[in-house]
């Protein structure tokens, strides 16, 4: 049977956790639970495909293709209980075959899992441990070292913002199945709140803050790029109408192809000069794909690389001081002097001064 492989592990996953969690009957030869059933939650006594096809708003015939292939094409030990009306597990725990999974991959797994579980939304948050427990469990069955060698990588970021976990929820749900969100958007850079309807692309977790990708109806279909924190919890709603393009047709790289996250400005080259020692930790740092560089006999570096806009780089130049001098564009070099010549400004007033200025 062929199906949608994103659509039908959502699905199938979900369906089969429910079945979990379906009361045993009163036969004796029917195999006990797993500890994993066991401690799964609170018992339900019917599991149906119109159970499966109310949770994914997709059609009854859908639903029941889908548990066909579970057990058609997966051989997934499940049975109709027409008496109970229910479906069940006929044999002990079942799963979706696991994959084989590399060191450098395991490691991967957990480098992600460290950095949702500290800048994510709560319920997020709380869905990576309950996977992390279960895999643990898995992986240290695979390899009696492999759980403990997860707790030696972790990803950290200094800066994240609050995601309300009504939000995340919404977009996920409307990435999976390919819906249309009505949002009320309070723009983090004008201040400016507007109603949109918009068309989710692709979720990106850049410098501990989530962005949105979408198509805003709004704009005549433009993609825009929406701060999830700048969404209001209480007017985002997952709309019946699906995406008018599908999700394959989109590429982010087509979008974002500059430094930083700015689109729709022109394109324009910046180049920096950066002298030691500063010089040799961006020689470490990528800071876009497209970058290049110049390295003279004293450890002077040149860098050039493309930007849509100054806000960001401009907050990266002055991050390092004045070990770093901008080359092009003259106007970015501009706001640098304009920026420096007010934090000098500022730092050279007198203790009262700034004590007024701050009342």
């Amino acid at each position: 049977m062929k199906t949608d492989g994103r659509l039908f592990w959502l699905r199938a996953t979900w369906f089969l956790d429910q079945l979990r969690n379906v009361a045993p009957s009163d036969d004796p030869s029917r195999p006990r639970d797993s500890p994993r059933q066991a401690r799964s939650g609170p018992r339900r006594r019917r599991v149906t495909a119109a159970h499966l096809a109310a949770h994914f708003e997709y059609s009854l015939p859908s639903a029941r293709r889908t548990i066909d292939a579970l057990r058609n094409d997966f051989g997934a030990p499940i049975e109709y209980d027409r008496q109970r009306n229910t479906w069940r597990f006929t044999g002990p725990y079942w799963d979706l075959p696991r994959i084989p999974l590399s060191t450098d991959e395991i490691t991967a797994l957990a480098l992600a899992r460290s950095l949702v579980s500290k800048v994510t939304a709560p319920g997020l948050s709380e869905a990576m441990d309950r996977f992390w427990s279960k895999f643990s469990l898995d992986l240290s069955q695979q390899s009696p070292a492999g759980a403990g060698f997860t707790h030696a990588v972790s990803a950290r970021t200094p800066v994240w913002t609050r995601v309300h976990p009504d939000i995340m929820e919404a977009v996920l749900r409307a990435l999976a199945l390919d819906r249309r969100l009505r949002i009320h958007y309070c723009s983090p850079w004008t201040n400016q709140s507007t109603e949109r309807t918009i068309e989710p692309r692709h979720l990106l977790l850049y410098e501990g803050s989530f962005y949105l990708a979408a198509h805003c109806l709004l704009r005549k279909g433009a993609v825009r790029l929406f701060h999830l924190s700048a969404i209001k919890s209480d007017s985002v709603t997952v709309l019946p109408e699906s995406n008018s393009t599908p999700h394959p047709a989109f590429q982010l790289d087509q979008v974002i192809d500059a430094y930083g996250l700015i689109i729709g400005s022109e394109l324009q080259d910046v180049t920096l000069r950066i002298t030691p020692p500063a010089a040799a930790r961006a020689q470490m740092e990528v800071w876009h794909t497209a970058q290049q560089d110049i390295t003279d006999p004293d450890g002077v570096l040149t860098r050039t690389f493309p930007v849509r806009g100054f806000a960001e780089v401009q907050r990266r130049i002055l991050s390092y001081g004045s070990a770093c001098e901008v080359l092009a564009p003259s106007d970015l070099a501009d706001r640098i002097r304009a920026e420096v010549a007010a934090m000098s400004r500022l730092l050279n007033k007198g203790p009262s001064e700034n004590a007024l200025s701050q009342d």
